[in-house]
């Protein structure tokens, strides 16, 4: 395991050499869109795959939307909420289903219509999606020109509207040829009715069924499947990310059911950071008592875990602490930050859940217990993210796990490298070629880091007693400033790189 020889110095920060912008893994419930963890860059891509309208009991449309804003990239994995969308089928021949599932598709109503069913004089098909009130329209949601004809028959027709149906940029409904309907019996010309239409013949659209907030909490805090590695998000090949946070879905003041899953993802990777914080109700005592009495009980390494603790009032919204602390990520990651004593400034806040004092910020950031990380307002600097720790249990002595979250941060991009190093590498089992390739990769990485003056020196080492297919390395990287020295031992073989 990656530990840090460190003492107690405050202030310093360290940079990340090479960083691009920061992911940030968000599960959450959307009204569309894939079930598998998907990159997204910017709002447009969120809303274009996602929905633009989120569902009004879900935090998971503002939340993303204002991270990504922020500069922060998101891997989004949607969470199945028991949510269904509307469908209907038009003669057996086209079926017709709504976008974004939930009841509000049961009120759409699908069309194809024609100016002229006289094939062999001129016309134009047209798809047409409405809602209706007592058999009329009351809203025309979008419509589409499906084919043009002049002096036509039938025949050709269908199959220009066959061929066309499959290219509509529908935006509200999806609309497809159903299996087992062939270009030569799709018959639809001879039975379009001339626009406006009535509520008769239109095909509505039924079955639409709204998701559940519970459902979705419960997927995340389940006890027997983790719904980050159902998702196969320990895989380091196909998937990259820094954080890892519920997305606002958070633990209650008694349960641990969402950190563990979260925290699980990140050690099972141990190169991201999980965040993990409590619900907005929650009480700073009982906050307290939460890190520190209930969450250690898990038993896990909290070296891969971060605490940004308190809900602020932000963007006219309530939001948890890490929807701060990855805005202001966002907005700087790969600058190094010179404020008060590891503080960020958190833009556009004006509230927050509950007021932390000097005694409170003093107990919260005690080294001698789990480091907290309060988000709190500071006389006229306004509101801040007071401090940089991880939430490693503290031990006796000098040694103990890796407690500055910069310094986990900076490790995590190391290790990060390293995996496209192993890649990069042309592996041969006990070859002097495997090593001077894979080391003269990690040397001109590394040189960038002391140049910059974020480590002082490293010292790469190999084991040349291993037996079998494996290649033992061992990276130790001494820190400026006396701090300590990080050590990275992995496993590299010709198929993966394992971190210990």
């Amino acid at each position: 395991m990656a530990n840090v020889i460190i003492s107690d110095v405050q202030g310093i920060r360290t940079s990340v050499s090479n960083s691009t912008s920061l992911i940030a893994l968000v599960p959450g419930n959307t009204p569309q869109g894939p079930y598998e963890p998907t990159l997204v860059s910017s709002v447009q891509e969120f809303n274009t795959i996602f929905g633009s309208v989120g569902i009004p009991t879900s935090p998971t449309h503002d939340y993303v939307t204002g991270i990504l804003t922020a500069g922060t990239r998101v891997l989004f994995l949607r969470i199945d909420s028991g949510s269904k969308q509307a469908e209907g089928v038009l003669d057996n021949k086209v079926k017709f289903t709504a976008s974004a599932a939930g009841t509000d598709g049961n009120n759409l109503y699908c069309q194809f219509t024609t100016t002229n069913n006289d094939p062999s004089s001129s016309g134009v098909v047209s798809f047409t999606v409405f809602e209706m009130g007592e058999g009329e329209i009351v809203k025309t949601v979008e419509t589409h020109t499906v084919c043009s004809f002049l002096s036509s028959t039938a025949a050709d027709i269908n199959r220009q509207i066959y061929t066309a149906i499959p290219k509509l940029l529908t935006r509200n409904v999806t609309v497809e040829i159903m299996d087992g309907v062939d270009i030569d019996n799709f018959k639809l010309f001879e039975t379009l009715k001339k626009a406006p239409v009535s509520k008769t013949e239109a095909t509505q659209l039924s079955g639409g069924l709204d998701g559940s907030e519970d459902t979705v909490r419960d997927t995340l805090k389940s006890d027997s499947v983790n719904p980050f590695l159902e998702a196969g998000l320990s895989d380091k090949f196909t998937y990259d990310f820094d954080y890892i946070t519920s997305g606002e879905y958070v633990d209650t003041k008694t349960e641990t059911g969402i950190a563990k899953n979260l925290l699980m993802t990140a050690l099972s990777r141990k190169e991201c950071t999980a965040i993990l914080e409590t619900e907005m109700t929650t009480k700073p005592e009982e906050v307290t008592n939460w890190f520190r009495t209930i969450l250690p009980q898990l038993g896990l390494d909290l070296s891969y875990a971060r605490s940004a603790t308190n809900w602020v009032y932000e963007d006219e919204k309530w939001h948890a602490g890490s929807y701060s602390f990855l805005k202001v990520m966002g907005n700087s990651y790969s600058e190094v930050r010179r404020t008060l004593a590891g503080t960020d400034y958190v833009t556009g806040a004006t509230n927050s859940a509950f007021p932390i004092s000097e005694s409170l910020l003093l107990n919260w950031q005690d080294p001698s217990l789990i480091g907290l990380n309060p988000v709190c307002k500071i006389g006229n600097f306004g509101y801040v993210i007071f401090g940089q720790s991880t939430l490693a249990t503290p031990r006796t002595g000098t040694i103990r796990p890796i407690t500055d979250d910069d310094i986990r941060q900076m490790t995590n991009r190391i290790k990060k490298n390293l995996l496209i190093f192993s890649i990069q590498t042309l592996f041969k089992f006990r070859s002097i070629r495997t090593w001077n390739e894979f080391s003269s990769r990690v040397a001109n990485y590394l040189d960038q880091f002391v140049a910059e003056e974020s480590i002082t020196s490293y010292d790469l080492t190999v084991d040349n007693l291993t037996e079998g297919s494996t290649l033992k390395v061992l990276l130790a990287i001494n820190l400026p400033l006396a701090i300590g020295t990080i050590e990275i031992e992995m496993s590299l073989t010709s198929t993966n790189i394992i971190f210990e």
